[in-house]
């Protein structure tokens, strides 16, 4: 008697038949029932108060994965970029030098300009983790902007949801750290190429 009166009732926000005496939340949407189940009663309007948890959920669930790789890339990536930018060394070198041309009663004396240096394995390491931390950043910028479209259509099903509010808040916040951290990805993949410019630069200073 008591199953035939749980399958007589329905949920009030999707229209889903209630399957179990016990149940507290819709299975299809995640309406809280409890108080028809146990009241054996059609709801009123006020019985409505957490309409649906699960897509806040997976609303505040894809905003913490993509603020985690958004923070990764930030982090990381400076800690990468410092010790990069520390191995830069300078060393003389016989076919690109830079001189400045000093004359002194007719004798010339050449004043070597060593090179700006950034090892292979550096180099290597500066594209690497800067292709790494570009795809962090992008995926993190695509989670959160998933986790906002996810909240907005959410709100539909829910009158006032903490948990969707926040996961707004932090789904905007972790686009924001996924965009610093495409720029800290850019600076690791231009570093090597800004060596060479430097260099070159240096050489047309000096007129070579």
């Amino acid at each position: 008697m008591e199953n035939n009166k749980v399958r007589n009732l329905s949920c009030p926000q999707c229209g889903k038949g209630i399957e179990y005496p016990d149940q507290k939340f819709c299975r299809h949407c995640g309406t809280n029932v409890k108080s028809i189940v146990k009241g054996d009663r059609s709801p009123e309007p006020n019985d409505v108060k957490e309409l649906n948890p699960r897509y806040s959920r997976i609303s505040f669930t894809l905003a913490i994965i993509s603020a985690v790789l958004g923070s990764l890339s930030i982090i990381i990536g400076i800690i990468t970029f410092v010790n990069i930018d520390s191995s830069v060394y300078r060393q003389f070198s016989s076919n690109d030098y830079t001189y400045l041309y000093m004359v002194i009663e007719g004798t010339g004396i050449f004043i070597p300009e060593p090179d700006y240096v950034l090892g292979e394995a550096f180099k290597l390491a500066s594209y690497l983790f800067g292709i790494i931390f570009l795809t962090f950043s992008i995926i993190g910028a695509l989670l959160g902007i998933v986790a906002i479209i996810i909240g907005i259509l959410s709100k539909k099903h829910t009158s006032s949801n903490k948990l969707r509010k926040i996961s707004l808040i932090l789904a905007i916040m972790s686009i924001i750290l996924s965009i610093i951290g495409c720029i800290i990805a850019g600076l690791l993949l231009y570093y090597p190429r800004y060596i060479i410019e430097l260099n070159r630069s240096i050489s047309k200073y000096a007129g070579l």
